[in-house]
């Protein structure tokens, strides 16, 4: 399976992401958005930095996370290559999937069985990348925009201000 693929918009950039899982899909779209900004071939993945996002609904889950990637590249003028969300909290009604959350469940003996509800979403990633040579870059995004928005968990389209 491809991690993602550029769709065609009159006047800004736009790909489709892939993945088995919520997670894999969420890991390629930030893929694809740094890919569309440079060869990502050649970014060595040497600095490490942790990434937080929330959102209530998956479309502005997303739009936190590829917004907050784009805020570190603007203001630390890191490329970022590798994508690993390490922690993931969904919605238990998300399209009927079970939430990642990284951890094993609880062994205590007295271990309630019933829990609340999970009502957002929230990740914990890792994200690795360089520092941004202009000769590296092939264009710059603005920033992500609702326009022609989808979230679900095997498949996401996001446009792009450029």
């Amino acid at each position: 399976m491809k991690r993602y693929e550029e769709i065609d918009h009159p006047s800004d950039l736009g790909i489709l992401a892939y993945g088995e899982e919520f997670k894999e899909t969420l890991e390629n779209s930030a893929y694809g958005m740094f890919s569309m900004m440079a060869d990502l071939k050649s970014v060595k993945p040497v600095r490490s930095l942790e990434v937080a996002a929330v959102g209530d609904t998956a479309e502005e889950f997303l739009v936190n996370w590829l917004n907050e990637l784009l805020h570190i590249f603007d203001s630390k003028r890191l490329l970022l290559s590798s994508f690993n969300i390490t922690e993931l909290s969904l919605p238990d009604d998300f399209a009927g999937v079970r939430p990642f959350t990284g951890k094993l469940p609880s062994k205590k003996k007295n271990a309630s069985l019933a829990k609340p509800a999970q009502t957002g979403f929230s990740l914990t990633a890792q994200v690795r990348g360089s520092s941004a040579e202009p000769s590296n870059l092939l264009r710059s995004i603005k920033a992500v925009t609702h326009n022609q928005l989808l979230a679900t968990p095997k498949k996401i389209r996001v446009v792009f201000d450029v």
